[in-house]
């Protein structure tokens, strides 16, 4: 079983779950109200204004982050290259509207994925594909896998 004082040694780990937040934010649309005027793609925003913004769409862009549609938990290794710049990596939001609960959520995510993987291998059905669905928050559509204990569990 892990815990978290395993969590420094997860490092592998912790690759998985940020590139997975990465392709799969949980909230996919943030709102935000223009405090003044913008300007946004050419576009000008008066005071008040609501504007929308997508971590979805903004974690793939190939600006930053090279073959923006492949799962690769190596692009999180600092060694491999560097980390994106800071505003294009927001699974949890930032700032003042950050979640206060993003530490903790990568933390359990992370010994989930570990105590999880420990014991089962989950491979998708072949044809099967991750797809998510957008409501209030980004979730998956039904995925079809097959759970194999590994070997001596």
């Amino acid at each position: 079983p892990v815990d978290p004082a395993d969590l420094p040694a997860l490092v592998l780990t912790h690759r998985v779950v940020r590139e997975t937040l990465r392709l799969y934010p949980p909230i996919w649309l943030f709102p935000r109200r223009a405090t003044g005027t913008v300007e946004l793609g050419g576009h000008r925003f008066a005071p008040g204004a609501q504007i929308f913004y997508s971590p979805y769409a903004l974690h793939r862009d190939p600006r930053w982050y090279r073959a923006p549609g492949t799962f690769d938990p190596d692009r999180w290794d600092p060694q491999r290259q560097p980390a994106p710049p800071r505003g294009a990596y927001l699974p949890f939001a930032a700032g003042v509207h950050g979640c206060p609960g993003g530490d903790f959520a990568l933390a359990e995510l992370a010994l989930l994925t570990a105590a999880v993987s420990a014991t089962w291998q989950l491979d998708p059905v072949p044809g099967s594909r991750p797809r998510p669905v957008a409501a209030a928050t980004l979730g998956p559509a039904p995925l079809t896998v097959t759970v194999t204990a590994h070997p001596g569990r």
